[in-house]
């Protein structure tokens, strides 16, 4: 055989080779996904933020914060009072306006005191009061006959509780306050620093310019550095 003849053999057998090769997989076999994306593709869009609960109490949540109020009035260990208290700081900015009705001098600072803090948990809330309406004092509704029916007549309202030191007397105050003053030194003694500090927080909070005010920054500082 001549030298041609087997250098066409072996081209011929190099040529059947790479035509038997696996083919490449087409891309629409499944074998890869493509990864073309637009440009202007954009993740989807976030749900909206939850809105404020705006609904007005119903009875049966402003007896049980009632309730609350009085096991709190009448509650003589620190720590069910400091449960107390968290659990109508929990119920959150519904209750705002309820709260601010309350107008009972043993537990002004500690009402006081859940306002605060639920302001300062729901920025905000206390820009957005809800108002429930009395069913037994329903929207009443301009009266025909009357002259000048532009004016309608309002059915009672409920004073809201400000926490201004007009609505206290002082002294009766300043006698609350050295009470609940030789409270937090206990709490102090005890080792229960948190809950002295907040009861005298919360105290210069009712009264900024109590005539213990020094004594109960002293108490603060003490606490602070004990904790």
């Amino acid at each position: 055989m001549k030298f041609s003849s087997v250098l066409i053999l072996l081209l011929l057998l190099v040529s059947t080779s790479c035509a038997t090769s696996n083919p490449v997989p087409d891309a629409n076999d499944g074998s890869f996904i493509a990864a073309e994306t637009a440009e202007d593709a954009q993740p989807g869009e976030a749900p909206p933020p939850e809105t404020e609960d705006k609904r007005p109490l119903t009875s049966d949540e402003e007896a049980k914060a009632a309730l609350a109020i009085n096991k709190l009035e009448l509650v003589e260990d620190d720590i069910e009072r400091n449960k107390i208290i968290e659990e109508l700081v929990s119920l959150g900015p519904r209750y705002l306006t309820f709260f601010r009705t309350v107008d009972r001098d043993a537990v002004a600072m500690d009402m006081m005191f859940v306002i605060r803090r639920i302001e300062r948990d729901n920025p905000g809330a206390s820009a957005t009061v809800v108002e429930a309406k009395d069913p037994e004092n329903p929207e009443i509704k301009p009266d025909p006959k009357d002259p000048n029916p532009k004016e309608v007549k309002e059915g009672p309202t409920i004073p809201e509780y400000t926490g201004k030191l007009d609505d206290f007397n002082r002294v009766e105050v300043e006698r609350f306050l050295s009470s609940r003053l030789e409270q937090a030194r206990r709490l102090l003694d005890g080792g229960r620093y948190e809950q002295a500090q907040r009861i005298a927080e919360a105290a210069i909070t009712l009264l900024p310019d109590t005539k213990l005010r020094s004594e109960f920054d002293a108490l603060i500082m003490q606490a602070r550095g004990e904790s």
